[in-house]
């Protein structure tokens, strides 16, 4: 399945009684088939996005291969940390706006798009992944506390 879905565009629903539904904004939903941003990022933010893609939050389908790279094979990503990690394009992972009453859904493997295809998401989806309170902190855990109750 080729989900696209264009940036900074409102987040289908997808789940029944999705927290928080009327403030999701879609980022990272990519496929062959349209074009997308591209260009460089910081290293901070390759950093955060990293903590984020590392700690999944919602599961969403089987595993996808990156359209964008051709083949039928699993992604597989190097941290900064030196740490191999696979990348399923299984899990979505939210993201507080620092603009507004927004919050950013984005899929896992929106950090191989950002590394092996040059993708380059909105700024304003790069500045809140930059301030956003990150996975571990006592603040990314009560952000994230009504997907984890209604989606276990």
């Amino acid at each position: 399945m080729d989900t696209y879905i264009s940036d900074l565009a409102p987040y289908p629903p997808t789940r029944v009684n999705e927290p928080y539904q009327e403030k999701l904004i879609a980022v990272g939903w990519l496929n062959l088939n349209h074009p997308y941003a591209k260009g460089t990022v910081s290293q901070d933010f390759v950093r955060c996005l990293e903590l984020f893609c590392s700690n999944a939050l919602l599961r969403i389908f089987g595993a996808r291969p990156c359209t964008l790279c051709g083949n039928n094979e699993i992604v597989r990503v190097r941290l900064s940390s030196g740490k191999d990690v696979r990348l399923y394009g299984t899990y979505e992972l939210r993201v507080p706006s620092i603009y507004g009453d927004r919050i950013y859904a984005f899929p896992d493997i929106i950090l191989h798009y950002v590394l092996a295809h040059n993708y380059k998401p909105p700024q304003e989806f790069i500045d809140s992944v930059l301030c956003a309170p990150l996975p571990g902190t006592p603040e990314y855990e009560d952000f994230v506390a009504p997907w984890k109750r209604l989606f276990p």
